[in-house]
C-alpha cells in the first residue's frame, strides 16, 4: 500500500517487526547486542524518501578532517565499549571528505565524529535500537546530526531508567526527522504538542573537522553486519535519507501506547 504524507513523497507502509521489543516492553542489555538487523520491510512506520545529490554540509572547512596521523592515539579503546570488538582506527587522507564514497575500498569502514563518545557517550559497538534509528533514517553514523544523537541516547538512558526497551515506535511518536531547505546533515525534533526531551545543545559547534575513518580489526566481526552479511547501518552518506516518519498507530502494542502516556505525563 502506497500513501502520500508529503506532497510528491511516495511513503510505503510496513509491518512491525516483533524482534523490536521484548514482550510487555521490558528492558534488557542483551536487546543491545543482538546481531539480528531489521529491514525497512518491517517498521511500523510509513516513512518518505528525499532523493538529493549527496554533497555534504556547506563550506570546505566542514569537510575535511583535521586530525593526522599519529594524533589519534588510544582513540580506538577510547570509543569501544570495554571487552568488545577490535578496531582500527586511521585518520583520513587529504581532501577525503566526510560524504565521500568508500566504494574503490575494499575494506569496509565508516566515519565517526569524535564528539559521540567525548561529550555524548556513545561508544562502539552500537547498541541494536542506534543501529536501528540509522536504518529508520538510511544515514551514515556522521550522516545524522550530534544534536539528534544526543536524543537517541538520552532516549535510551530514559528507557533503561524506567525499566523499558527503546523501541522505534516509541521514538519517533515523539520525534520526526527535520526538513532541511539545503544539502547536510539529517536532524531530528520533537513532534509538535509531542515535546519529550531538549536539545543538548542550541548552537551544536566544534565538531565537524574531528573526524576519522574506524574498520574492524577481524573480517568476521559483526560490528558492520549480522550473520546473514547484511550491514547494520549504512557506511557511508545515502542519497535517500528519510525525511518523514509517520507512525502506524494500529501496529504499536498495547505496552508501547502505554509507555507513550507514561511519558507524556
Amino acid at each position: 500500500e502506497v500513501s502520500r504524507d508529503l506532497a510528491g513523497t511516495p511513503n510505503q507502509e510496513v509491518q512491525p517487526s516483533s524482534s523490536t521489543a521484548p514482550v510487555d516492553g521490558a528492558y534488557s542489555r542483551d536487546d543491545d547486542s543482538s546481531s539480528s538487523s531489521d529491514s525497512r520491510e518491517n517498521y511500523p512506520f510509513r516513512f518518505g524518501q528525499w532523493c538529493l545529490f549527496v554533497g555534504g554540509p556547506r563550506g570546505p572547512e566542514d569537510l575535511f578532517s583535521s586530525y593526522e596521523s599519529g594524533s589519534l592515539l588510544g582513540m580506538a579503546s577510547a570509543i569501544c565499549r570495554p571487552r568488545t570488538w577490535s578496531v582500527t582506527v586511521t585518520a583520513c587522507h587529504s581532501g577525503e571528505a566526510v560524504c565521500m564514497s568508500s566504494a574503490e575500498v575494499s575494506k569496509p569502514f565508516f566515519y565517526l565524529y569524535d564528539t559521540l563518545h567525548s561529550r555524548l557517550g556513545i561508544q562502539l559497538p552500537f547498541t541494536h535500537f542506534e543501529r536501528s534509528v540509522l536504518q529508520a533514517l538510511n544515514v551514515a553514523p556522521t550522516q545524522l546530526h550530534p544534536n539528534s544523537w544526543a536524543f537517541v541516547r538520552a532516549f535510551e538512558l530514559l528507557c533503561e531508567d524506567l525499566g523499558k526497551v527503546p523501541t522505534l515506535g516509541v521514538f519517533f511518536w515523539f520525534f520526526t526527522p527535520r526538513k532541511m531547505d539545503r544539502v547536510g546533515w539529517t536532524s531530528l525534533s520533537n513532534r509538535p504538542k509531542r515535546s519529550l526531551l531538549w536539545p543538548f545543545s542550541e548552537s551544536y559547534k566544534g565538531f565537524k573537522n574531528l573526524f576519522f575513518r574506524v574498520a574492524p580489526n577481524d573480517s568476521n566481526s559483526r560490528l558492520l553486519v549480522d550473520r546473514d552479511g547484511r550491514q547494520h547501518f549504512p557506511l557511508q552518506w545515502t542519497r535517500r535519507p528519510a525525511v518523514s516518519i509517520s507512525v502506524a498507530v494500529k501496529n504499536l502494542e498495547s505496552w508501547e501506547w502505554a509507555f507513550i502516556a507514561e511519558l507524556k505525563d
